[in-house]
């Protein structure tokens, strides 16, 4: 996982306003380094410079600019780097690295800039601290791959352990309501809470762990399974009117693909006529993946 650290506007020119945080979800080890703005290119440099250090097969991160820009995607798709990107919907998926800033900060324990410095001493420090969740060190982890196979088996049989929950699954026509995320402001620090809507709306489909939920205008909007809690249909509230973000609707098939301007021609399920959609937009969460509807597309193609 990787974020933008904001710093305390600087005061001195060694400081700097903005710190690139990586983090490993399996060993925790953590990666620092510092930018001066929040360009897309110094996005590039500074995970070129993380790459060339760490073997890395995905990255998940919020919808920040620079994360999302061409640059970057093409560069990390070249790669074979898989990229996931999480808007304020389903901002809860990033919560390993909301939790280390949030220990930077505590650390530092100070209103005031963090120096280059002081912060590598605070992520030394860390690297080298015993982990509570894990029992071992994050260099530890990550310098011993037995530990960190351990630790991705143990997590398999837990996920395994939910998924075959009886209330899991999700399927066409159920209702869900949506986990979210409240952020709030207090002393110049964001914090975020997690609330739940107070509508509901109607499961379209399911492809794995992309579930397209729906409002009464048939605008959609493609989440995680995590996001959802299912309620009964016999609920007394009343679905969503709509979903401001939302797309126009569940897409039936595509029937045609501009690639000078990356766009898709497509048949929504509700609606007459061809209506355009970007790539970004079908392919939602995950930028560098290719849908199944993409999948049908272009077999038709050759």
């Amino acid at each position: 996982m990787h974020d933008l650290y904001m710093n305390f506007k600087p005061v001195e020119e060694s400081e700097y306003p903005y710190f690139h945080v990586f983090i490993n979800v399996n060993t925790r080890f953590a990666c620092v380094y510092p930018v001066k703005t929040k360009k897309a290119s110094e996005a590039y440099n500074t995970l070129t410079k993380f790459l060339k250090d760490n073997k890395c097969k995905k990255l998940i991160s919020d919808a920040e600019a620079a994360f999302t820009s061409k640059q970057v995607l093409d560069t990390l798709k070249k790669l074979k780097i898989d990229v996931q990107i999480n808007d304020e919907q389903n901002h809860k998926s990033l919560c390993i690295i909301d939790r280390f800033i949030r220990t930077i900060r505590d650390k530092h324990g100070s209103n005031t800039p963090i120096s280059v410095n002081k912060m590598n001493k605070i992520i030394n420090d860390y690297n080298n601290t015993v982990h509570s969740s894990l029992g071992y060190t994050p260099s530890e982890m990550q310098n011993d791959k037995r530990l960190e196979i351990n630790y991705i088996i143990e997590s398999i049989r837990k996920q395994n352990g939910i998924e075959n929950a009886v209330d899991y699954k999700l399927h066409e026509g159920d209702y869900v309501r949506l986990i979210k995320e409240k952020v709030t402001n207090s002393m110049k620090l964001t914090k975020k809470r997690r609330t739940i809507t107070k509508h509901y709306y109607i499961v379209g489909s399911v492809d794995k762990n992309r579930i397209v939920v729906s409002a009464r205008d048939g605008s959609t909007k493609t989440v995680s399974r995590s996001d959802c809690v299912l309620i009964p249909k016999s609920t007394p509230l009343t679905q969503a009117k709509t979903i401001g973000d939302g797309s126009r609707g569940i897409i039936k098939k595509i029937v045609d693909y501009d690639p000078r301007n990356e766009r898709y021609k497509v048949v929504y399920e509700d609606s007459p006529g061809y209506w355009y959609v970007s790539l970004r937009n079908i392919r939602a969460q995950f930028p560098n993946r290719i849908t199944p509807l993409e999948l049908e597309f272009f077999k038709t193609r050759t």
